[in-house]
């Protein structure tokens, strides 16, 4: 998925793609919500996000992010704490 701006015209048809830009962004190590940003309009279509986490078990880490069109989009993988 990439986000757009609604100016962007379709090639094939003439017509204008939506605006669809990430709302929220939310991580989850174990239990516990590690990370969260909630962005506005004035953040860039394609932002660049980095952080950093120490996990303090081994479990799932869970990355969400919600559009503004309502849709969320969940990744999860497995961490092992040695």
């Amino acid at each position: 998925m990439s986000l757009e701006t609604a100016c962007a015209p379709k090639t094939t048809t003439a017509t204008f793609v939506p605006a669809q830009d990430s709302e929220q962004v939310r991580l989850h190590g174990g239990r516990k919500q590690v990370f969260a940003a909630d962005f506005e309009t004035a953040v860039s279509a394609n932002p660049y996000i980095q952080f950093k986490f120490r996990a303090e078990e081994s479990g799932q880490v869970v990355l969400s992010w919600t559009d503004d069109d309502g849709s969320t989009i969940v990744g999860q993988d497995s961490i092992t704490v040695i």
